[in-house]
C-alpha cells in the first residue's frame, strides 16, 4: 500500500489514467459485503417499500438452506 499511496495510507488515490478523478481502494471486502449484506436484511427499501428487503431476504434463506 505504501507504494500506491506514495508513502501514507489512503483510502483513496488519484485516478492513473483521469487526474480529475478518484480510486477508491477496500482493503476488507469480505466485511464490506457482510455489512450490505446486513442492510438489506435489516431494513425496507425504497420509501415507498417498491422493493421490499422480504425478496433479499428469501433469496439469502434459499441459498442457505442449498448448503
Amino acid at each position: 500500500m505504501d507504494i500506491l499511496c506514495n508513502g501514507a495510507r489512503s483510502y483513496c488515490i488519484p485516478h492513473t489514467v483521469d487526474t480529475q478523478r478518484k480510486l477508491f481502494l477496500a482493503f476488507d471486502q469480505s466485511h464490506i459485503i457482510k455489512n450490505v449484506r446486513s442492510q438489506f436484511l435489516a431494513r425496507q427499501l425504497g420509501g415507498n417499500e417498491e422493493i421490499p428487503s422480504s425478496h433479499m431476504k428469501n433469496y439469502i434463506r434459499c441459498r442457505l438452506e442449498a448448503l
